[in-house]
């Protein structure tokens, strides 16, 4: 029983330890640097930040946790092998940080539950054929799924542009929602 509960929490354990770090990083002096690369390389140089050295940095960083995803899925999978990694697998994950907001980790987290939910669990019943007494309904065939889920993800990319969060963290949101209860208190 306990081997059980090991496979299933160290993923999240070390999920959390990766987005934890990831928030330490980003709060940094070095992800400040970066921030303002990113912004403008020439400032940024002007301020005497080193672009090549910040940069050479940031890929070493963002292999390590590639690194780390990459031991977990085949942890996950037991099998890694490169078919498996398609084009539609690359958009899947541009869609994701996207829809979460490009600024944002709470984003890019939410949106991966909601991306993973939406298009495995929720919708997921549309792929199925419906009958209602005898009357089958139309349109519900294998790939309707897809269709409907790609209407969402429109939807949400029309009227999010910035994605879900933008460029705000949960404490963001959180202090924003504590701000209207005490205005909404003094009123």
């Amino acid at each position: 029983m306990l081997g059980l509960n090991v496979i299933f929490l160290s993923p999240l354990l070390i999920s959390g330890v990766c987005i934890g770090v990831i928030i330490l990083l980003i709060n940094s002096t070095f992800g400040r640097a970066l921030r303002a690369i990113k912004d403008d390389e020439i400032a940024a140089e002007a301020m005497g930040i080193r672009l090549a050295s910040h940069k050479r940095l940031a890929f070493c960083i963002s292999s390590f946790f590639a690194g780390v995803g990459g031991a977990m899925l085949a942890m996950y999978q037991t099998t890694v092998q490169a078919k498996s990694f398609t084009t539609a697998m690359t958009y899947e994950i541009l869609l994701i940080v996207v829809i979460g907001g490009i600024g944002s980790v709470t984003g890019s987290c939410l949106s991966s539950f909601l991306f993973v939910a939406a298009s495995e669990w929720w919708l997921r019943f549309l792929d199925q054929k419906q009958m209602i007494g005898s009357f089958e309904v139309p349109l519900l065939r294998n790939g309707f799924r897809l269709v409907v889920f790609s209407i969402i993800i429109m939807i949400v990319v029309l009227f999010f542009r910035q994605g879900i969060m933008g460029t705000k963290e949960l404490p963001d949101l959180i202090r924003g929602l504590q701000g209207k209860n005490k205005g909404g208190a003094d009123k």
